[in-house]
């Protein structure tokens, strides 16, 4: 469960940041977009520990 939290807290505010800038400038689809690849970009990113 904690490793669950640790990968899905910095994936979501990633997601939450990009979406709403981008959201603000661009419109939804193209914030929806970003926010997904942001999301992708930090999942990747982060180490995967296997338990």
């Amino acid at each position: 469960m904690a490793f669950s939290a640790a990968l899905h807290v910095p994936t979501q505010i990633a997601l939450a940041v990009v979406f709403a800038h981008v959201l603000h400038r661009y419109g939804l689809f193209r914030g929806a977009v970003c926010g997904a690849r942001a999301y992708h970009a930090v999942a990747t990113t982060l180490p995967s520990w296997t338990p």
